[in-house]
């Protein structure tokens, strides 16, 4: 069964077909997919090269005396000729201070190592520098530019994306769509402001509310200033300063479709990092698993088997889940299942108490562990194709530190 997604480019107003195909799950998989479909989407991942960067890198420095924050970026610019902006932290009067956080954007480890030895020469360095912040990117880039291919991934990116950090509970953690000069911004997944828990789900069911991330638009997961922030876009702009209304344009061959991680101070410590070197000691791809996570949809329909009252009931609500996933992605999918899962159960508890007095018995659930991906399956060519990347970054940051 092939099904198909609209995508309309806020920007340029091109509309993209993206097409599905819905397929039964071999009976030899694990049990809680029996029964189930897997929706899949048609791409060929050979048109597109991946590869992963690290954007910037802030590095916090101690020293023995204090000093401003434009000494200390003459000093950087003398000792290897970078520009780097330059944050005073707890400063006092007159902005000197003795702490300062310092980004590097696209930075190279061995001359942020080499410029440890010069900062401490002039200022004294007090303990080891310490990485506080770092934004991490895989970019999807394809092999002949093409917006049509570049819309077709921002699709595929943006609806397969999943990670288990709770991006529902906090208002300023939800799935929301910024596009257009005005930066309005609308979520994913709705949710009333003023409503009761029933409310929301009942919202969460009809969908009637869910916005859609179409290409043209950026795509964030968690909050600004929270230790973990996803960004998800068609990267055709460098170098954007918003209040200068300054920009880069980048060349057709140089677009591409990027997912973005920007990590705070104890989510670097949570991965074992702590210092530059810490980079290249840890396996990137051990990233992968919490930051760059995508999963396939699955849905209890039987392609083809025959009609019945249950295959009806099973495709109903399939096609309200597809739609959703169509809308949302597995994370709204996701929320859909737990809401529709929670409902069940008040359900059944108040139905417990009348099955009592009636002296009849409830049949019970099935036992079939879904763990914490529920009913999503790994989507194993877009993970590979990730962790091929991070595993080359980790070669490249490894071959930083040796020369």
């Amino acid at each position: 069964m092939n099904l198909s997604l609209l995508l309309h480019n806020s920007e340029s107003r091109e509309v993209v077909e993206l097409s599905y195909s819905l397929n039964e799950i071999p009976a030899s998989a694990q049990a809680r997919f029996a029964g189930r479909a897997v929706l899949v989407p048609t791409i060929d991942w050979s048109e597109f090269t991946c590869r992963a960067v690290i954007d910037w890198i802030d590095i916090s420095f101690s020293f023995g005396r204090r000093t401003q924050h434009q000494w200390l970026s003459d000093a950087i610019a003398t000792a290897v000729g970078l520009n780097c902006y330059v944050e005073p932290l707890n400063a006092e009067e007159g902005g000197v201070s003795a702490l300062f956080r310092v980004r590097f954007q696209e930075p190279n480890l061995r001359i942020i190592r080499q410029l440890y030895a010069a900062l401490d020469g002039t200022f004294g360095l007090v303990g080891e520098p310490e990485v506080c912040g770092l934004e991490l990117s895989v970019d999807f880039t394809p092999n002949e530019p093409c917006a049509r291919s570049r819309a077709l991934m921002y699709g595929v990116l943006t609806r397969h994306f999943w990670t288990a950090v709770d991006l529902t509970t906090s208002p300023l953690d939800r799935m929301r769509v910024v596009s257009g000069s005005g930066r309005r911004v609308r979520y994913v997944l709705a949710r009333q402001k003023r409503a009761s828990a029933a409310g929301d789900d009942e919202l969460c069911i009809s969908g009637t509310k869910d916005v859609a991330a179409q290409p043209g638009a950026t795509m964030y997961a968690g909050s600004k200033n929270g230790m973990v922030q996803w960004r998800i876009m068609d990267k055709v702009l460098d170098r954007q300063n918003r209040s200068a209304g300054t920009f880069k344009l980048l060349p057709d061959e140089e677009k591409r479709v990027r997912i973005e991680v920007t990590l705070g101070k104890s989510e670097l410590r949570a991965c074992g990092i702590q210092r530059i070197e810490d980079l290249t000691a840890i396996s990137m791809t051990t990233m992968q698993g919490r930051y760059f996570r995508f999963m396939l949809p699955t849905f209890k329909c039987q392609v083809n088997s025959p009609a019945s009252r249950q295959q009806a009931m099973d495709a109903w609500w399939a096609r309200l889940e597809i739609q959703k996933f169509f809308t949302t992605g597995v994370m709204g999918l996701s929320q859909l299942e737990a809401v529709h899962t929670q409902m069940r159960a008040r359900t059944r508890k108040a139905c417990r108490e009348d099955f009592r007095r009636r002296k009849l018995r409830m049949s019970g659930l099935p036992r079939v562990g879904n763990g914490q991906t529920g009913n999503l399956i790994a989507f194993q060519e877009l993970n590979e194709m990730v962790r091929c990347a991070l595993r080359s970054l980790g070669k490249r940051l490894g071959r930083q530190m040796r020369e």
